[in-house]
């Protein structure tokens, strides 16, 4: 999500102006121009440097002693005496990654910026936000669910975080027990939006820290974390990993108009952009995102909401692999959205297994948005996602399986009704994923096109000639026969008209949309909405028809006649099918693709439960 910025900037003189308004402790900002830190302290000025009116932040393996935490990092933080807060404050700074950073040595990590709780005990970081040197690097945030050590959350926040350029994050933080809030912004895009979290430091209850428990937005700069030169793929009590350091290696981070704001609706208060922020530059295709990996860790990826509207369709291809034991509280379910609709199904699995290539075509919309969500409860379970693309379909219909959809009644699609009757009219019915409703285009030449109703030897026949309300029918395809061709006219947005050859009536749908609503002529009009059908590719955008390798998939589940169940070849599995009584009328033990005629049955709802390699899944069918 993009936000608007403001026609104006607030400037850091008015600001401090109204602090004593406000609050002396809820507003501190400092832009480094005058090449000091102003309100913030460091024990590490020799690793820092303004320059161009911003602050460098170095760091090499060389400055690392062995004597304490403060060898590690290049770091500053608020003044004790200029900032506090307790339940709820917001940060904003301009950050670069330069390109030193993790060049050769991948896998480490280090923190961008950390929170701090203290209570009567003592004190410690619980929430921070870290760049992972691993797979390109990401950004990342990471934290304690409640006081002291208490579990920990992890989230993917931006993989592929760029490199040797500014980048505007904006963070907002509330502390709970059981209503905390994570919001992160990067460059004026929401990457991160998690509420309900249990977070914070010291004793909590939904109002916050209690009890003496307090916070500081701690600090800024770079703190090294594998900090244990000589070790390679250890790990602590954490879990967290010492890849040690290498000969050589240099750090470099850089910060500039850096804001906390202490108190709700901060973003524009902290918002670091000078009004310059590009905004998306709109449909560019294709998309591609840098892979990831998921290891003792929680992640919620979301792509964001990607302009899709200058092509017809496009396909989604990814990879994804697990390695390792996996527990059962192990998981990664792979979705899609379209123009903000509801999660659909690309994978999910809750196992280890080989890389799988998985593919969904031909879709439809203005946006499409990937999300992917994944937790592994080990460093040695491992998650990996790659090649992750959105591309233009382009594919022709022609040969391709389709619904054809009306354009001012998206909820219905023309309908042949069951097996192949020739003289039978067409009619719509409710739009779902089902053989009576998927045809297939024929190219006759010449621009004029015939649909054959999935797996018959009919098509849609106009008759001879043409008139307003004329019947059209199925009858056996011939591709002689004039009456079966249409000219396929763009109407716009994704939409066809189909007008039948050598005359000037085309296929209309009626007014709005209903079940056996008839489907007859009626003289062309372009601007007839009721004459315009898209042509939604069939078992492509349901979930069930992803296409995933060594995937168990059953389909369609709105059947009268032929229920497909695909098993891969290398396996064998029992199928069974019962009614909602639970009486068993099939069960079979099926290798490969299985057809299953359920014609004789009676209409209603049905469970196919699948045992496959020791696990068992369960799905609702209807027979209509």
């Amino acid at each position: 999500m993009k936000r608007k910025q403001l026609l104006f900037k607030i400037t850091i003189p008015f600001l401090l102006g109204i602090c004593g308004i406000i609050n002396a402790q809820s507003i501190v900002s400092h832009d480094f121009n005058d090449g000091k830190l102003g309100p913030f302290e460091s024990t590490n000025l020799n690793r820092m440097t303004f320059k161009d009116g911003a602050l460098e932040c170095t760091w090499k393996p060389s400055d690392y002693t062995g004597t304490g935490t403060s060898s590690k990092k290049t770091e500053f933080r608020a003044d004790d005496n200029a900032y506090e807060f307790r339940q709820e404050f917001w940060t904003g700074f301009k950050v670069k990654v330069h390109d030193d950073v993790f060049a050769t040595n991948t896998n480490n990590d280090m923190s961008f910026m950390q929170i701090w709780g203290f209570d009567e005990t003592g004190a410690n970081h619980y929430a921070m936000l870290k760049f992972d040197g691993r797979n390109g690097g990401a950004l990342t945030w990471y934290h304690r669910n409640g006081g002291g050590s208490a579990g920990k959350s992890n989230f993917l926040v931006y993989p592929g975080f760029p490199r040797n350029r500014f980048v505007d994050i904006i963070i907002h933080v509330k502390l709970s027990s059981n209503g905390g809030i994570v919001q992160i912004w990067a460059d004026g895009d929401l990457k991160l939006d998690i509420s309900g979290q249990n977070m914070g430091w010291g004793e909590m209850d939904a109002n916050g820290q209690i009890n003496n428990s307090y916070s500081t937005p701690g600090s800024w700069g770079m703190y090294n974390y594998r900090n244990v030169p000589g070790y390679e793929q250890t790990y602590d009590s954490d879990r967290h990993y010492f890849d040690g350091y290498l000969d050589g290696e240099t750090r470099t981070l850089t910060y500039d108009d850096l804001t906390l704001w202490n108190g709700p609706n901060g973003y524009d208060i902290v918002d670091p952009s000078d009004g310059t922020i590009t905004p998306p530059s709109g449909c560019e295709l294709p998309w591609i995102t840098n892979n990831f990996t998921v290891s003792d860790n929680t992640v919620n990826y979301s792509s964001g909401a990607i302009d899709i509207s200058c092509v017809d369709s496009v396909d989604i291809t990814l990879d994804i692999k697990g390695e390792g034991n996996m527990e059962t509280e192990d998981y990664i379910n792979v979705y899609y959205k379209v123009d903000g609709g509801a999660l659909r199904t690309i994978a999910t699995h809750t196992d280890s297994f080989t890389t799988k290539s998985l593919e969904v075509s031909d879709i439809n919309g203005d946006t499409i948005e990937i999300v992917i969500q994944a937790y592994t409860s080990y460093p040695g379970e491992v998650y990996t996602i790659s090649n992750i693309k959105i591309s233009e379909n382009n594919t022709t219909t022609n040969g391709v399986n389709f619904q054809l959809v009306k354009r001012n009644a998206t909820g219905f699609a023309i309908d042949g009704g069951s097996g192949a009757v020739a003289g039978r009219s067409v009619e719509l019915y409710t739009n779902v994923q089902h053989n009576n409703l998927t045809w297939t285009e024929i190219d006759r030449g010449g621009g004029y096109y015939s649909y054959q109703k999935y797996n018959t030897n009919v098509c849609l026949d106009g008759g001879a000639g043409g008139a307003n309300g004329q019947d059209v029918t199925l009858q056996p395809c011939n591709a002689s026969d004039y009456g079966q061709h249409w000219q396929k006219i763009d109407a716009g947005a994704r939409h066809y008209r189909l007008q039948k050859r050598g005359t000037n009536y085309s296929l209309d749908g009626g007014n709005g949309g209903d079940i056996d609503q008839n489907v007859y002529l009626w003289s062309s009009g372009s601007s007839n909405q009721n004459q315009h059908w898209r042509f939604d590719n069939a078992n492509k955008n349901a979930d069930a028809d992803v296409k995933a390798l060594n995937k168990i998939d059953i389909y369609p589940t709105l059947v009268s006649d032929l229920l497909t169940v695909n098993i891969p070849e290398s396996e064998s599995a029992w199928i069974h099918i019962a009614n909602m009584a639970g009486q068993q009328i099939y069960s079979e033990l099926k290798k490969g693709t299985t057809s299953v005629n359920l014609e004789h049955l009676e209409t209603g709802v049905y469970l196919v439960k699948i045992n496959n390699n020791g696990t068992t899944s369960i799905t609702k069918i209807v027979k209509d």
